[in-house]
Formats: C-alpha cells, structure tokens, sequence
C-alpha cells in the first residue's frame, strides 16, 4: 500500500500529467525509489525519449496543417450557440436606440450553428463520396493531436529513465510506458485490434479491472466495459452514442470472421490454418472496411452534444450504423461454413 506522498507524487508525475499514467503505480514506485536499478542496469532513456519527442512533434505538425484546410468543427464544446433559449423582448427593431446584445443571424433549430467545416451551409452541396473523403482526412487530422500527446509523454517517461523492459533481440525496448502504437492502430483490420493499439494504459486497465470482472455474455462485458469508458470522459451524449456503437461493431467482425473468413483459409487435419492465395483480399477489404466504420463511428465522440451527433450522423446518412446493422442481420442468417463442410 503506497503512503499518500507516493501516491500524490504518481497521480502529478510530470511525465504523466498532461496524457494520463502510462504505468502502474508499482512499477512507478519501483523505479522511483531506486529498485529496479538495484535489479539491473537502466541504459540511458536520451535516445528513445528524442525519438518520441520526434514523433510527436512531426503528428502536431501534420495536425495542424491537415486540420486547417479539413476543419471538422471549429469548436465542439459550442456546437449548440445558435438554439435561442432567451429571444431579444426589445419591441424597437431599430439596431442604432436599441442594439440587440446576441444577435443570431442564422438561426437553426438543429441548434447546430458552425460557419467552416461539415456545419458549414455549403457543405452539403458535396456528393456522398466527397464528404466521406472530407471527414476521413479530417478525422485523421484530429487523431495526430492525440499521438502528439502520448508520444511526448512517452518520451517524458523514458527521459526519467521509466519504460526500459531489457533487450530483445540485442535491442533496448523501451516499450513499458507505451501508450500508443501508431502503426498498430492505422494497419488494424478489426475493432479489437484498433482498441488495444489506441491509449494501451487504460485500455490495460479497463480489461483487467471491469471487463474480467463481469460476468455474462462477451457483449454484456463489452457493453458495460463501454459504459465505463464513455462516463470516465464525461457526460456528453456523443461519448456514449460513440463507445456503446463499438459493441455491435465487434458483433460484426465475430459473424464476419465465423463466416466468412473461413472461405480464404485451409485447415488441416490438426486444425491448423493456411492462407490461400485470396486471403490478402480479405485482410485488405477487412482493414479498409475497419479503418471507414471506425473513423466515422467516432463522430458522435468528437462534436460531443446531442444536436451536433445526430446532424453530424445526418450529414453522412448514418451509412456507418446502417452498414454494421445489415452486417449483421445478414450474417446472422447465413450458415456456418464448419457446419457445413461437417454435413458434407
């Protein structure tokens, strides 16, 4: 049991405190007091902290230049300034006796009033295609802010001589604060994959400490687990339209996996598998299928409110949603292929 002096001094780690832990408080206190070096010799953390700092640095670049001509929403915490709760009572329509204090020239009873980005008027004026092109480089954009975060954590971290796991392969790995893998995350071609790539720590926490301890069904562990997730980032209606959707995109990639992947795989007697040569088609269509619904499933989460989520979802014609729910139903209803090679 660490003493509250041990514990403050994990919770305001400055290596930590901007992007969150990216340990466990006992491997913190390990190397805080000196016993890991008593254990072996930590290397200098200089050249691995300089190469996350790099990272870091050339994802808040690209996030700032992306996201300037592909603006997604100029601010999510306002996507609701243009519902007037409180109208001007002035009687007198003359501006010059009686200014109005909050003049709204573009009311809209969406209350979603933004004037860049996909609120913007002429936006959909764009095909389908084009705005699906638009918010994936946007959304994209967004997502490099955060690499930007946890690689400089990251870097903090092994400047303090934290994350050092040995050699392997007669390399340092450097890997034990790693919060994101980037090139795990962009190559993913399931959700599952995608999660436990995207902000590892709390993943790593939110598996141990809720999704194991419940019991049930995998989507009742899921769900709950999402529930979890979504209240730990707030209140907001989009956090929870966005992280409850993930379950039944899961659901997706199990019917998606039981039936029809086993079409571009040979199993032996022993049950081991083989790629056939079509099998690159499938792992290609799978990661571009996940990289589409995944990035746009988060809209809901980026623009946050109620009103902003469901225009945002109307922009784009809820074609995410009604894609995993026709996936599903479809995939329900087809037969099992093991079963039916076993008839046969």
């Amino acid at each position: 049991m660490p003493t509250v002096l041990e514990w403050l001094g994990f919770v305001y780690c400055f290596s930590g405190y901007v992007a969150g832990p990216a340990l466990e408080i006992s491997t913190y206190l390990e190397n805080s007091s000196g016993k890991k070096d008593k254990e072996r010799v930590t290397p200098s953390g200089l050249i691995p902290a300089i190469k996350n700092f790099f990272i870091g640095l050339c994802c808040l670049g690209l996030h700032l230049v992306v996201t300037a001509n592909f603006p997604l929403v100029p601010d999510p915490a306002k996507g609701n300034p243009s519902l007037d709760l409180c109208p001007n009572p002035n009687p007198n329509p003359d501006p010059d006796l009686n200014p109005d204090p909050n003049p709204n020239p573009n009311p809209d009873p969406t209350g979603v009033n933004q004037t860049s980005g996909v609120f913007a008027p002429d936006f959909l004026e764009r095909g389908l295609f084009s705005r699906f092109g638009y918010i994936l480089i946007a959304i994209i954009a967004i997502r490099m802010r955060y690499y930007f975060a946890w690689k400089c954590g990251e870097g903090a971290y092994n400047a303090a001589g934290m994350g050092y796991e040995g050699t392997k392969d007669g390399v340092e790995d450097w890997s034990g604060c790693q919060n994101m893998d980037i090139i795990g995350f962009e190559t993913s071609q399931s959700v599952q994959q995608l999660s436990r790539a995207w902000n590892q720590k709390t993943q790593h926490w939110l598996e141990n400490y809720t999704y194991k301890r419940i019991k049930g069904s995998r989507l009742k562990q899921q769900v709950i687990t999402y529930a979890v997730s979504a209240f730990w980032h707030g209140l907001e209606i989009g956090f929870y339209f966005f992280f409850l959707t993930i379950p039944f995109l899961d659901m997706a990639r199990e019917e998606m996996r039981a039936k029809v992947r086993p079409y571009f795989v040979s199993k032996d007697a022993d049950g081991k598998e083989t790629p056939k040569s079509t099998k690159l088609v499938y792992d290609f269509l799978s990661w571009v299928a996940n990289q589409f619904l995944c990035n746009l499933i988060t809209l809901p989460f980026l623009v946050m409110q109620l009103a902003s989520a469901v225009e945002i979802l109307k922009i784009i014609m809820f074609v995410p949603h009604i894609i995993i729910l026709v996936t599903l139903v479809v995939l329900k209803l087809l037969p099992d292929p093991a079963k039916k090679i076993k008839k046969a």
